[in-house]
């Protein structure tokens, strides 16, 4: 295999990847907008290995655009401390991001 192939693909993959994400989220957009009509005390982003990184960056912005309290928190952090990110009686919502599961390889038999 040639080096740097699968950097090179993600790469040439993107304007595809962006149109593909900015459909989804018009998809959801009554979604969304309920989510951000509702009160939360705090929204918690959670993901694991890469998408833990997905999940540092979209509570960056969602706090900057909407002023409301948001944290990254990673997936396996969240599942066995929850009392270390959510407040007793708090009201959080919880947002898990996933990355996109490739559909299995058909082989001939």
């Amino acid at each position: 295999m040639t080096q740097g192939f699968y950097t090179h693909s993600e790469i040439i993959s993107q304007p595809e990847a962006w149109a593909d994400a900015l459909r989804v989220v018009e998809q959801a957009e009554a979604q969304l907008k309920t989510l951000l009509q509702t009160d939360y005390d705090q929204v918690l982003f959670t993901g694991c290995g890469s998408t833990y990184y997905l999940s540092l960056a979209a509570a960056a912005l969602f706090q900057q655009l909407t002023g409301k309290l948001a944290r990254a928190v990673p997936g396996g952090e969240l599942l066995l401390n929850p009392e270390n990110y959510i407040a007793q009686g708090g009201n959080p919502c919880w947002l898990q991001s996933a990355a996109p599961v490739p559909p299995p390889k058909q082989s001939a038999l």
